[in-house]
């Protein structure tokens, strides 16, 4: 065949006529693709996780936050709930539009809280706490590391029942200890604070139902952050609570 000036004394590749142009080879290399979310996500999680394993290994403790961790396993001292968060009744749960905010297992103590929405308080937290006496082994851990073990119930009861008139900082409005007649001793205390340092009136309420049955002291508190809740509602409100909340020990 005859070619015209500039034309190649071959053929074109198949598909393309002779002396015609070149089909289009591969794109020029660009820049390398981001790493995927979910393998970047997966890292964290095994990091997070052998970080808790480590936290675990050296304190005896897990915790949860802002999640559904009802369902988690995690080792359970003895003489506690398998599950703290499993012991208040689903149907009371949603009935106060009960949203998780946080667990922790310890050795002798474990504790769930929610923040929930009761009758006439917009904005309040339950929580509901267990807590045993140390046993000889954990005492002796507990004094290692400087602080001071209860390994007698009732001194337990007692000391929680110091913590819930504690206030740091805040002036008390009212206070108020009642007995209570559950387990075989029991007291509902409750105050009402305000703090003094704010540039606007700042009142909160803490009132706390304890009760200790047998070597085990159970706690149903109710915090608010409006000063709303008097006495007599949160009496009315904590023995309700306490007929759909595990306290009985054994």
């Amino acid at each position: 065949p005859q070619y015209g000036p500039g034309q190649p004394p071959y053929g074109g590749p198949p598909g393309f006529p002779p002396g015609g142009p070149a089909p289009p080879g591969p794109p020029p290399p660009g820049p390398a693709p981001f790493a995927p979310r979910g393998r970047r996500f997966g890292t964290a999680l095994v990091t997070l996780v052998v970080t808790l394993l480590v936290a675990v290994s050296v304190t005896g403790a897990v915790v949860y936050m802002r999640g559904d961790f009802r369902a988690a396993s995690q080792p359970v001292p003895a003489d506690l709930p398998e599950d703290p968060c499993a012991s208040v009744d689903e149907a009371r749960l949603d009935a106060i539009s009960a949203e998780p905010q946080s667990m922790h297992i310890a050795r002798d103590t474990s504790h769930c809280s929610w923040d929930a929405r009761f009758d006439g308080l917009s904005d309040a937290t339950l929580r509901v706490s267990y807590t045993v006496p140390a046993t000889p082994e954990n005492a002796a851990l507990l004094e290692e590391h400087g602080a001071e073990p209860k390994p007698d119930p009732e001194e337990l009861y007692a000391d929680r029942r110091d913590d819930d008139r504690t206030l740091s900082g805040d002036e008390v409005v009212e206070e108020q200890d009642e007995p209570q007649d559950y387990g075989d001793e029991s007291t509902i205390v409750y105050v009402h604070a305000r703090d003094p340092d704010t540039t606007f009136d700042f009142q909160s309420v803490s009132a706390a139902l304890l009760i200790r049955d047998g070597d085990r002291v159970t706690e149903i508190e109710v915090s608010e952050y409006e000063g709303a809740l008097d006495f007599s509602q949160a009496e009315d409100l904590l023995t309700e609570l306490a007929g759909d909340v595990e306290w009985q020990a054994g």
